[in-house]
């Protein structure tokens, strides 16, 4: 490359940090400069390491990434991500047949590809920490590296065959994992890519998103492997350009049938009011005194409130610091409770801020109980992200606490390995301890009707939202509150998630978020009255409400169970391998050319 090019694109990116990150400093709201900014240290990271790169391979790396950023939310393009491992797949395929280069060179294109997608879809995170939003995409593209380097290494000691097959196995066996451990960031999950597209997917019924991951990566391999797999050139290869069009058009039209065929009717329907109080929360949500914003929730919901609404629903941290061990002395309670009894048939459901306060002589023995000192005596306490229902029609107060929490303000993952790093989570605004869960789902009763009041991040995993189904939730009820991210893609790209989540669990959704957008989604995934996004609003509508279970509500991510199961068998068979094989370097000679890849073990 040449040097006044790249010493160019370095003193660009040096500017563009410096620029960005001096008006971040003066704003209280940063909207898009944070995109520039990861963006920009991306690039300074790539300008300064250009002569270690190819071109070619760089070039095709970064494609992939783009194509798999323009496929996501809220950019209506989806079928690019049908495409979007191509390049990739090219680039595997160059490099693995030049002797002498290692995994570790395969792994600085994958990871720029990787690391760009994340930014480009998920730089908003900043907004609510810089530190944790460039964590979150510099790491996940590390986590990303894994299962690709892996599918590399398979192909290079089983096969074209085996390497092809283990590539949809090993990404879904990641996205498995990231569901289900305490580093969990599931947001760019590949079947995430259809979620404002729900007329193509009602078949996740059946499969949960880990379907569409599957049906992603299939039809970017069955393309790859129909025009992009001889070295010489795009030649068709008509065998497997015929699976990619089944690959591409079959769980569409599956789609189609699903709906077009589908006779379930509601058990019941509920009238249900959202509020969106809009309350900024970088500046204003914790500042204004709790009695001023009492007193909006309860304006908005007798703009729409009446004698037959049966569901009122607040956002995520309605009300703050209420305390469980006398909850019904709390004045927010008590004025909450004052409104609710003027109408028989309502149950207000919000979320709240709470903790609760534990005898020193029955503390449980759990990382997210604190201690307060007060001169000699110690008190045990714990915090939660806690959502509760008020009923006109009943005495006590049913509370659920947030069970899946975020990674840094809510969680430090593996506290006991990673406890030194508490003086940096208290600059991300987060702590060391956490707040408090509970083990199992539950659901709000309100006799044969039940709800499940899920709170914000909660809401993009699907077999957790299960739980509450199973638990019997005839509708889901979202709180959240999006606002941390300012006007931009994340909380746009958060309501869709819960149109998947309507589909899989054939269920009703009525979302209320605190700066927007609240609105209502049916079971097919149909977004009904959605507000804008920092308005005041109150809305109203018919829920249905339903009873079946799927077959994904009964069985959960088993996609995803059984990619790590045969991810397991892989692992087996390299190991038998690497026993098998002789040591020493395998070599090419000198000058032959590159082969067509033979699909056999």
């Amino acid at each position: 490359m040449n040097r006044n090019f790249r010493y160019g694109g370095i003193i660009v990116c040096l500017a563009t940090i410096a620029f960005c990150s001096s008006r971040m400093a003066a704003l209280p709201l940063w909207g898009y400069l944070p995109l520039f900014l990861i963006t920009a240290v991306l690039g300074l990271y790539l300008f300064t390491f250009i002569r270690r790169y190819r071109l070619r391979w760089l070039a095709l790396a970064l494609s992939g990434g783009v194509a798999l950023t323009l496929g996501f939310p809220m950019i209506p393009l989806a079928p690019l991500t049908f495409g979007g491992f191509v390049p990739l797949l090219i680039f595997e395929r160059e490099l693995s047949a030049e002797h002498g280069l290692s995994k570790k060179a395969l792994f600085k294109y994958a990871y720029a590809a990787f690391a760009l997608w994340n930014i480009l879809t998920t730089w908003w995170v900043a907004n609510s920490s810089l530190p944790a939003g460039m964590l979150a995409n510099f790491l996940n593209a590390l986590f990303m590296c894994v299962p690709f380097l892996a599918f590399h290494h398979t192909k290079q000691k089983l096969g074209a065959a085996f390497g092809y097959f283990s590539l949809p196995v090993y990404w879904i066996a990641f996205e498995y994992l990231h569901l289900n451990w305490d580093i969990s960031w599931p947001w760019i999950t590949l079947g995430n890519s259809f979620a404002d597209l729900p007329s193509w997917v009602q078949w996740y019924e059946f499969t949960g998103v880990l379907g569409g991951s599957l049906w992603i990566l299939l039809a970017n391999i069955t393309l790859y492997l129909a025009f992009f797999r001889n070295p010489s050139g795009v030649v068709v290869d008509r065998r497997w350009a015929t699976a990619a069009a089944a690959v591409v058009f079959l769980p569409l039209a599956i789609s189609v049938v699903l709906r077009l065929t589908d006779r379930r009717q509601p058990m019941a329907f509920a009238r249900v009011v959202a509020v969106q109080p809009n309350y900024e929360p970088h500046y204003q949500k914790f500042d204004v005194p709790e009695y001023e914003q009492l007193q909006q929730f309860l304006r908005l919901s007798a703009q729409q409130v009446d004698s037959t609404t049966d569901y009122l629903i607040f956002p995520e941290t309605s009300f703050e610091r209420i305390k469980h061990n006398d909850i019904f002395q709390n004045p927010t309670i008590r004025s909450l409770k004052s409104f609710v009894r003027h109408y028989p048939k309502l149950h207000l459901t919000t979320g709240i801020g709470s903790y609760r306060v534990f005898d020193r002589n029955d503390v449980p023995d759990r990382p997210s109980i604190r201690t307060f000192m007060e001169g000699s005596k110690i008190t045990y306490w714990e915090a939660y992200n806690s959502a509760i229902q008020i009923s006109a029609n009943a005495d006590d107060i049913p509370i659920y606490l947030k069970s899946k929490l975020v990674p840094g303000p809510e969680i430090l993952p593996y506290h006991q390995l990673f406890g030194f790093l508490q003086p940096v989570f208290d600059k991300m605004g987060g702590t060391v301890e956490g707040i408090g869960i509970q083990s199992e789902r539950s659901v709000f009763q309100n006799g044969p009707i039940a709800v499940a009041p899920v709170i914000c991040y909660e809401s993009i995993y699907g077999d957790f939202c299960g739980g509450y189904v199973r638990k019997g939730a005839n509708a889901i009820f979202v709180m959240t509150n999006d606002g941390w991210w300012d006007d931009t893609p994340g909380y746009r790209q958060h309501l869709q998630m819960s149109r998947l989540r309507a589909i899989e669990l054939h269920r009703s959704v009525a979302r209320a978020a605190n700066t927007g957008s609240s609105c209502f989604i049916d079971a097919k995934g149909n977004v009904l009255q959605a507000t804008k996004y920092g308005t005041e609003a109150a809305i109203k509508g018919d829920l249905a409400l339903y009873d079946d279970l799927t077959f994904y509500a009964r069985f959960g991510d088993y996609i995803g169970f059984l990619a790590s199961v045969l991810t397991g068998a892989l692992a087996f068979g390299l190991l038998v391998r690497f026993f098998q094989t002789p040591s020493g370097p395998r070599t090419r000679p000198s000058g032959s050319e590159e082969p067509v890849e033979i699909l056999s073990p």
